[in-house]
């Protein structure tokens, strides 16, 4: 699904769509509750990650769902030979012969350098959700973020045509998912918020179920 690395060069990524992804996510999903119900803890990592930003007052601090971008800020990625790139993605676009978000290199800049050139500033400018058309307006723009490097390889664009997004389209499917398979929590009144409680708790043990609310709620 990510168009970088072996997966593009073999052509992997044309194998399915992201439509096609998110009907398996929504059924992997299904799987794991299951299972979480049999009193078994199971973790889906992404959901997860999701439901912490909805829940609680945490920040899991995942790159792609921040805004700014997380690029650079909560990664910077030292490759073999000193370069210097704002995240794992960037650095297998910098493989492949596109050495756009290359901050520096380890042996040649200098930290300021590095932290203030235009490579990462123009990152920082381009990925602010809250300024972006439709990403301003949506209604998951505080559970979202931003992905340059993705748009860029996508689209030739920073900030992208969101209307267009793989991007877009799956985090807006996944989040739409996950409100809509969640009652208020407290009471558990349909029988997947006991799993999807169960997810956001493996990361969140030190807020206390009773606290968490997410009236339902359908987005169409």
């Amino acid at each position: 699904m990510s168009p970088y690395g072996f997966a593009k060069k073999t052509g992997q990524i044309h194998r399915y769509d992201a439509a096609q992804w998110l009907d398996f996510y929504k059924e992997a999903l299904a799987y794991i509750l299951e299972i979480n119900r049999s009193g078994y803890p199971l973790l889906e990592c992404y959901s997860s990650l999701v439901l912490r930003k909805m829940l609680t007052p945490q920040n899991p601090g995942y790159v792609d769902l921040q805004s700014p971008s997380g690029l650079g800020i909560s990664a910077i990625i030292y490759n073999h030979d000193g370069e210097i790139y704002a995240g794992d993605e960037a650095r297998m676009l910098g493989e492949s012969g596109d050495r756009t978000f290359r901050m520096g290199n380890l042996w040649t800049d200098t930290y300021d350098q590095v932290m203030l050139g235009e490579a990462f500033l123009d990152i920082l400018e381009s990925s602010m959700a809250q300024s972006a058309p439709i990403c301003s307006e949506c209604a998951f723009m505080p559970y979202c973020g931003a992905d340059p490097v993705y748009h860029h390889e996508t689209q030739q664009d920073f900030l992208g045509n969101k209307a267009t997004s793989g991007y877009c389209y799956r985090n807006i499917g996944i989040f739409r998912h996950l409100i809509t398979s969640c009652v208020t929590v407290h009471g558990l009144r349909d029988s997947s918020a006991l799993g999807l409680s169960m997810l956001a708790l493996n990361v969140a043990e030190n807020v206390p179920l009773a606290n968490w609310s997410l009236a339902s709620a359908a987005y169409s």
